[in-house]
Order: C-alpha cells, then sequence, then structure tokens
C-alpha cells in the first residue's frame, strides 16, 4: 500500500511535524508531497522520499503524481490538501486531517459549505480535538469521524485503530 502524504507548505510547522512522524511510525511505503523549500531538507535528513509541486493547477499535479506512483491513500493534512484531493479518482482513499480550527468553521460561507459538500469523498476525517467537530457549521457523518491529538501514537496502538477501521 501506497501512501501520499499532501500538504501545501514548504517549511515545518505542526502539521508537518504530524505527517513526518505518521510517516515514520507505520509500515508500507509513504510518500511527503508538498511545495519544495525548506522541508526537503528536514525530509531528505529523514530519509522520507519526497515529491515536490510546483504553482499551478494543483488538481492536475496531484493526479499525475498518484497516478505515477500508484498512490492508494492520499492523507491530505489541511482543508485546501483536502478539497483538492476530494477530486482524485474513487479510486483513491482520501483521509482528510485537520490540524486548525479557523474562525470561518462555524459560520456559512465559501469555505464551510465547499468542505461540506467534499466531505462525502473522504473516507474518514481526522481531527485533533472534539473542537473541530463541534464548531463546525454543518454536520459531518459520525462514522467518518476521527479524534488523534496531534502527538505520537505508539505503533501497536496505529496498528490497532487501522485494523478497526478508525483510522
Amino acid at each position: 500500500m501506497k501512501v501520499l502524504h499532501l500538504l501545501f507548505t514548504d517549511r515545518l510547522s505542526g502539521a508537518e511535524k504530524v505527517a513526518i512522524n505518521i510517516i515514520k511510525n507505520t509500515e508500507g511505503f509513504a510518500y511527503y508531497c508538498s511545495f519544495d523549500g525548506p522541508i526537503r531538507t528536514i525530509l531528505e535528513q529523514s530519509e522520507i522520499p519526497f515529491v515536490s509541486l510546483e504553482k499551478g493547477n494543483l488538481y492536475s499535479q496531484l493526479y499525475s503524481i498518484c497516478k505515477k506512483n500508484q498512490i492508494d491513500i492520499v492523507h491530505a493534512h489541511d482543508f485546501k490538501a483536502s478539497i483538492v484531493a476530494s477530486f482524485l479518482p474513487k479510486s483513491i482513499t482520501v483521509i482528510s486531517h485537520i490540524h486548525q480550527n479557523p474562525s470561518w468553521i462555524s459560520k456559512k460561507g465559501l469555505k464551510s459549505t465547499l468542505y461540506h459538500i467534499r466531505a462525502r469523498k473522504f473516507f474518514k476525517i481526522v481531527s485533533v480535538s472534539e473542537n473541530f467537530f463541534n464548531e463546525y457549521i454543518f454536520s459531518l457523518p459520525s462514522n467518518k469521524k476521527v479524534i488523534l491529538p496531534n502527538y505520537l501514537l505508539p505503533m501497536k496502538e496505529v496498528q490497532t485503530l487501522v485494523k478497526k477501521n478508525m483510522i
């Protein structure tokens, strides 16, 4: 199984650290995909395969990357990455991992509505706390909700969650 961790930043911050920890501590083959920048050095030091994006048509690039590398799962680590990934073919599983609670999630607007519409495509919606699900203006299917705090779970616990189809 091949997993592509998708982020739209080029440097290390909170969500990027979580993605790197997940890659380092799960079995199988995973790529880290983002814009090129300081993050490349950190990934090279960690021996994590890096696929870079360029400015332009992000969907087209993502589709090509997934096809070329035979990606099974796209683990999108923010709202924008989740929306772009949601347009991939059904044969690719999409996990939307939200690491923050921006103020717009509690109001009807373009961003909150678009996320709501595309949420049906997500296999799971992961949040770092219940707050996201409680504050989001629209309801999300409870069978898709997963709480995964921003700390590293022991490998055994991650494998148990995967086996139970919780992540």
